[in-house]
């Protein structure tokens, strides 16, 4: 152990030692500063050529990847650059890039966004927009016919949806039912649905464009829950329909379905699960409704005709909530019935018995649901 002849010599040792000690610990301080802010390297051109349907000898390729530069640090981003550094001249539509995006591609470039099979096969549509040949005229001579109209609609379909989703989405803008309309349509009928509907979509169509200006938000609900089980009845015609007929048979429907009964017993997993909250001593419980049973009881209970999404549920398709507020006595003070769509993670309807609104509170109460399962609100949901 070192000795001092004095208490000063020990005193500056210690200033000493501690002057030292502070130095080092802000020389680590910068150190780690630097570190958590350097920028990321950026993946190299051909790192990226994986997220992208490439091929060397491919003709439509107007730039190497080798002469690819790029400021941008965002993976996605680069994705997008790249393929617009070896295939565009002119502007593309964002959703159309999943035409030349490898699966892996898609997820990154287009946040998480899962391509549908056959998006490989608008290759073609992608060059043609890209390189100025005639959209136009590629989509009559494909597999997928489009008219005029509707291949210039196509090209201002929104870049949230697919490219299947979007070809029903510029004939409904084609057939002229209004853009919300046609949101709305995309969102509420799946693709089964209108694969289902095939030759008897024009007609379908025609029918929103007429009588969509003057639809009441309830009836436009009930009607197209209505629509999508006439879809399945390969009979029903909606040729010359009108919007009073549609109220009279939709309402009839409905009539129908309130009294509906589980005969043969069907489950199916769940896929969000249950929720419970406290909210000023009341119980307010989420509980998502996995059986035709739990259907038809909720259907009963709350007068609406919730029982006939029991195949989109066991598709997987859709997962039915029941939302239920309990008073400190344990009663029972409302109940609303949510449905969401799980390929969207969206809360597509809320809907109190006998298909009322959800009221101001219930609101509030939805919400915290949307934000505890992670899910979205789409506009037309209340």
């Amino acid at each position: 152990m070192q000795k001092f002849s004095n208490l000063r010599e020990k005193k500056a040792a210690e200033a000493a030692k501690n002057e030292a000690i502070q130095v080092a610990l802000r020389a680590a301080k910068i150190e780690e500063v630097a570190r958590s802010t350097a920028r990321p390297k950026r993946t190299q051109s051909t790192e990226l050529l994986r997220f992208v349907a490439f091929g060397k000898c491919d003709p439509t390729v107007l730039r190497g990847p080798d002469t690819f530069r790029t400021r941008t640090y965002n993976l996605g981003r680069r994705t997008i650059e790249l393929c617009r550094h070896l295939y565009v001249k002119y502007p593309v539509p964002l959703f159309l890039y999943r035409a030349i995006l490898s699966p892996e591609g898609v997820a990154e470039a287009l946040g998480g966004a899962k391509p549908s099979a056959d998006e490989g096969i608008y290759r073609d549509w992608f060059i043609a927009v890209a390189q100025g040949g005639s959209f136009a005229k590629v989509v009559a001579s494909s597999a997928t016919l489009l008219n005029r109209k509707e291949a210039h609609w196509f090209l201002q379909a929104p870049n949230t949806n697919d490219i299947r989703t979007n070809l029903i989405w510029s004939r409904a803008a084609a057939a002229e039912v209004p853009l919300t309309g046609c949101d709305y349509l995309v969102n509420r009928l799946i693709q089964v649905d209108w694969d289902l509907a095939a030759k008897r979509t024009p007609d379908l169509l025609r029918f929103y464009a007429k009588a969509w200006s003057t639809m009441r938000p309830r009836d436009r609900d009930e009607i197209t829950d209505f629509v999508r089980q006439m879809l399945r009845n390969p009979e029903f015609s909606f040729k010359g329909r009108t919007y009073g007929s549609m109220v009279k048979l939709a309402t009839q429907w409905h009539r129908e379905a309130y009294r509906s009964r589980a005969f043969e017993f069907k489950s199916w997993t769940p896929v969000l699960g249950d929720y419970e909250f406290r909210v000023k001593e009341k119980l307010v419980r989420f509980i998502e409704l996995v059986s035709n049973r739990a259907m038809a009881d909720e259907g009963n209970r709350q007068r609406h005709c919730v029982f006939g999404y029991t195949q989109r549920c066991i598709d997987g398709a859709t997962a039915i909530i029941s939302l239920r507020v309990s008073d400190p006595s344990g009663l029972e003070a409302s109940r609303l019935t949510i449905e969401v769509s799980l390929g969207e993670r969206r809360v597509e309807q809320v809907r109190g018995r006998m298909n009322r609104d959800a009221t101001d509170h219930e609101r509030k109460l939805v919400w915290m649901f949307v934000d505890e399962a992670g899910l979205r609100l789409s506009p037309w949901a209340f």
